[in-house]
């Protein structure tokens, strides 16, 4: 370890004598250029080293300097090594090194992260209810996008943000729900007047049970919760993908394939793909997004032909955006 190497290049210097208290003392190197008049000649200077940490401290001059496993080997604790007259080609490896252990860990760090992956439990909005024949309009508008499994819509008699004109999805990780989303069921809204009205909580992925609780070897991706039920895959519900849902989203073994809607949110949906390495598949088909295509020609045909049209290259997808979207 960097750790163990440091400190046999510091014992090499001051000879290794430890105090009761674990202190290996020596002759601060540091305090003339601290200010002090004279050279420690008392072995004021002290280092203590444990399993994942360096620390030197001079009770002289007061300098202080540290390294801890994982971390930048710091400015401070290169000069204390330079003092010390440890030789500069040990020094720069020792720099090396640490950057080196900062990136692993840090990976290590961001992995650790999503291993336990939780959201808190919500509640559906106020007079919220499962779909029925009481509401024929809702029905009609799943229906029409072709949503003959209703038993997971919600419906609310409230008035708030048009919530009785809207389908509710609730957001759910594993036993729970976890948010929700409501769409609006009627056409030519004001622009005033939002299609969605959303409780969701950073990180969170649509569909997230299924796909988490599943063999496959590629993971679609899309914008909102109707294309991702309609083909059975994740959606952001949005268009962002922020570090976290990246993070965990490359953890899956995977091939992770973008699919974004013919608009403007779905050219920014793309930048996320080309920037952490993801595919993208550009749909042939001229229909707006995926809920429509997969009524007008299948899932099974959908899918197929997205996995078909996958982009990997980076080059080639910016080229095709630039065709797909050229019309926006």
């Amino acid at each position: 370890m960097l750790i163990n190497d440091i400190s046999l290049a510091i014992n090499g210097k001051i000879g290794g004598r430890q105090t009761p208290s674990g202190w290996s003392t020596t002759n601060c190197p540091m305090c003339i250029k601290r200010g002090q008049s004279r050279p420690d000649t008392r072995k004021r200077g002290g280092f203590k080293t444990s399993d994942t940490t360096i620390s030197y401290h001079c009770f002289n001059c007061g300098y202080k300097a540290s390294y801890k496993q994982g971390k930048v080997l710091t400015v401070k604790m290169v000069d204390l090594l330079q003092a010390l007259n440890v030789d500069s080609t040990e020094i720069n490896k020792f720099k090396v090194l640490s950057l080196k252990q900062k990136e692993i860990s840090t990976i290590l760090e961001e992995k650790q992260t999503f291993t336990k992956l939780e959201f808190d439990k919500r509640t559906l909005p106020e007079s919220s209810s499962l779909i029925s024949d009481q509401y024929p309009e809702h029905l009609a508008y799943l229906h029409n996008r072709g949503f003959t499994d209703t038993s997971d819509f919600y419906v609310s008699d409230s008035n708030r943000a048009n919530l009785n004109r809207r389908v509710i999805i609730p957001y759910r990780w594993k036993d729970k729900i976890v948010g929700w989303t409501a769409r609006h069921i009627d056409k030519n809204l004001p622009d005033s007047v939002p299609k969605y009205y959303t409780d969701k909580q950073p990180n969170f992925l649509y569909n997230l049970n299924s796909v988490y609780n599943k063999e496959r070897k590629f993971t679609l991706i899309t914008e909102g919760p109707f294309d991702a039920m309609a083909i059975d895959c994740l959606a952001l519900c949005g268009v962002y993908c922020n570090k976290q849902q990246a993070q965990y989203l490359n953890t899956f073994r995977t091939e992770k394939i973008i699919v974004p809607d013919r608009d403007v949110a779905g050219k920014r949906l793309v930048e996320h793909a080309t920037r952490n390495g993801w595919s993208v598949s550009f749909p042939e088909w001229e229909h707006k997004d995926l809920n429509d295509a997969v009524l007008a020609l299948g899932k099974h045909y959908v899918v197929k032909k997205l996995v078909e049209n996958r982009i990997s290259s980076r080059v080639k997808i910016e080229i095709l955006k630039n065709r797909y979207f050229e019309k926006l």
